[in-house]
């Protein structure tokens, strides 16, 4: 009997130590799966935009209308400022490609910050990777990332760093620009330097080299 209790409790040990080996200092599991980011002026499937009501909507309307004359555009529209945006848009079909508006929760229009990082899986599969964006004016933005992903029928990929879609940049064969002080900082990444940073960023962008810089690009 005292065998089979001491049996147990190694057991149990062996699993508390597996379960805190495979977790970081946030308590977060890691989710990595290797994938490659292209740069931004390969082909597009679409383009992704938010409205929101300020003194920028009718630059918003102009410059949507005129992707839409190239490629198909999806805009997220918060339920309240949708009928003005659909009065803005007039007749959807009359751009040369689709104009498609998703109502969901949207307060600023800043959609490379908070919606996902495309990548394509090393098996070809096309995935979202959710950077857990954080902006202390756009609270409700932070389940855009999910939410676009999940349109696109793509894989959501979550990252255990925290960080804004704008603050890298990549050319498509292996190299990255990356800002230094929008990632490594106490506020959003305290327990993370940049050697561990950089593994995440390569296995997940499909990185081999990475400039730092100290300003934002």
């Amino acid at each position: 009997m005292r065998r089979k209790k001491r049996r147990i409790g190694m057991l149990l040990l062996l699993g508390a130590l597996i379960w805190s080996c495979n977790r970081d200092k946030r308590g977060e599991l890691f989710d990595i799966h290797p994938s490659s980011m292209s740069h931004e002026r390969e082909q597009h499937t679409q383009t992704w935009m938010k409205f929101s009501v300020d003194e920028t909507k009718q630059d918003m309307i102009l410059i949507l209308s005129s992707i839409a004359q190239y490629e198909p555009v999806s805009v997220l529209v918060s339920k309240a400022d949708k009928p003005e945006l659909m009065k803005l848009l007039g007749k959807l079909n009359t751009h040369h490609y689709p104009i498609k508006v998703l109502e969901t929760k949207v307060k600023d229009p800043y959609v490379r910050d908070t919606g996902p990082t495309f990548v394509i899986s090393n098996a070809g599969a096309k995935g979202g990777i959710n950077f857990n964006p954080k902006r202390e004016d756009s609270l409700e933005d932070l389940n855009i990332t999910d939410f676009i992903t999940t349109q696109t029928n793509a894989e959501i990929i979550r990252s255990n760093i925290v960080l804004n879609g704008n603050c890298f940049d990549v050319n498509g064969l292996g190299t990255a620009l990356i800002t230094e002080s929008c990632i490594i900082n106490d506020e959003l990444n305290p327990y993370w330097d940049k050697s561990q940073i950089e593994t995440e960023l390569k296995v997940l962008l499909g990185l081999q080299k990475m400039e730092w810089f100290q300003n934002s690009l």
